[in-house]
């Protein structure tokens, strides 16, 4: 907590923030997503003046996780973008991926989990949503998908909604014996 007073230095974006965590807890996701996205704003202006990294990383995913929840996933994609040039970690940087996938942005898709996959080459999820990007890029990268599925599975790819997309895309390319594996 003293991190984040830290980071978002004032009484106003501490109570902004309380207000939207506030906001989820009774399940009011469309008032804390336009909370967490005023926050920012201000976090950002602030950052803007003063060159000093102010939005902590919590914020921008909270936010973008909201947005997707919401269903809006070109806001979803922004703030993880933001998120990844601020912070470059893995976890904004495959869920910038995976809300390009949604957008069917397959090139920015492709350069966000190549951002995802070079900050942490062990991370199952990352190879599962490359392999979904191969799969949805054709027949022609099948043998790409085939090859980032066997790394997600030595790695224990687990999120069992990915694997029955995963499952859905490879029946769809007639891949029967890798959708049943």
């Amino acid at each position: 907590q003293d991190a984040l007073d830290l980071c978002t230095d004032g009484p106003d974006a501490s109570a902004m923030l309380a207000l939207a965590d506030a906001q989820l807890a009774q399940g009011d996701s469309v008032a804390a997503c336009v909370t967490f996205d005023n926050l920012v704003k201000a976090l950002e202006q602030r950052q803007s003046a003063t060159k000093v990294l102010s939005v902590p990383r919590r914020v921008y995913m909270r936010l973008g996780d909201l947005y997707a929840q919401l269903g809006n996933m070109a806001a979803s994609k922004d703030v993880f973008l933001r998120a990844s040039a601020a912070w470059n970690l893995r976890s904004s940087w495959l869920k910038a991926g995976v809300a390009c996938l949604r957008l069917d942005e397959l090139q920015e898709a492709q350069e966000c989990l190549q951002e995802a996959s070079a900050l942490d080459e062990r991370d199952a999820g990352v190879w599962g949503y490359i392999a979904l990007l191969s799969l949805m890029r054709g027949e022609q990268y099948i043998a790409d998908a085939k090859a980032a599925l066997t790394q997600a599975g030595k790695l224990g790819l687990a999120d069992a909604a990915l694997l029955r997309e995963l499952a859905g895309c490879l029946v769809a390319v007639d891949e029967l014996v890798m959708a049943e594996d």
